[in-house]
């Protein structure tokens, strides 16, 4: 976060510097509304649970009912079944 409002600010002051006064009053509304919506879309980012959503009910239900005849891989170091096109990330430590 510091280092995106660094940035944010930085773009800001150089930027706007170059630009005579009225096309900074063109522009300026454009700018702050892009800021705001990158500011919404990196929080949203951030603080989402990418887990698979059956590791979330194995960790809150304890164990899942998984049905025969379901091709569905298992991780083995979550010990749950999960989706198809889930992996399991080593930085976090779940699918």
């Amino acid at each position: 976060w510091i280092v995106f409002g660094s940035d944010v600010l930085i773009y800001l002051v150089c930027m706007f510097a170059l630009l005579d006064d009225d096309t900074k009053l063109v522009l300026a509304p454009f700018y702050f509304l892009s800021v705001l919506v990158l500011v919404a879309a990196t929080f949203k980012a951030t603080t989402c649970n990418a887990a698979d959503p059956n590791v979330l009910l194995h960790d809150s239900a304890g164990d899942q009912i998984h049905e025969a005849g379901e091709n569905i891989p298992f991780c083995g170091l979550c010990n749950v079944f999960v989706h198809n096109r889930s992996k399991h990330c080593r930085v976090c430590n779940k699918c």
